[in-house]
């Protein structure tokens, strides 16, 4: 099973096909994801544990176990926690999306990173 920490968020690959992917995203207190953008996937957040506050072109989402947020490409979108962990399914179209966390895990320096996110085309919002 393939995992990538990102600061104090994990990320477990459960499935990759070319047309989607599916993640957990493992989150832990106090975290802030910030606001985004990539034009060339969706993303659907399915809260699994915990409470995940999820924003969408500005748009605040409570994502918890049980409910669910879409952010469709192009869309600006980040997440964050506050007093506990949380956890969330993350389901990416198309699948090969997955190849950002790989690249960015790998990246070593701000310069190879700011790369991926130009491969990528992953822009902050």
């Amino acid at each position: 099973m393939e995992r990538y920490r990102f600061g104090e968020i994990d990320v477990v690959v459960r499935l990759e096909l070319p047309r989607l992917s599916v993640v957990d995203l493992e989150v832990s207190p106090g975290v802030v994801a910030p606001a985004h953008r990539h034009a060339g996937a969706d993303e659907v957040f399915l809260g699994v544990e915990g409470v995940l506050r999820v924003t969408v072109d500005g748009r605040e989402v409570v994502l918890e176990p049980g409910s669910a947020v879409t952010a469709t490409g192009g869309q600006a979108h980040g997440f964050s926690t506050e007093d506990g962990a949380a956890r969330a399914t993350v389901i990416y179209a198309p699948g090969e999306f997955l190849g950002y966390f790989r690249d960015a895990a790998l990246a070593t320096t701000p310069e190879e990173f700011d790369e991926v996110l130009r491969r990528w085309d992953v822009h902050a919002a």
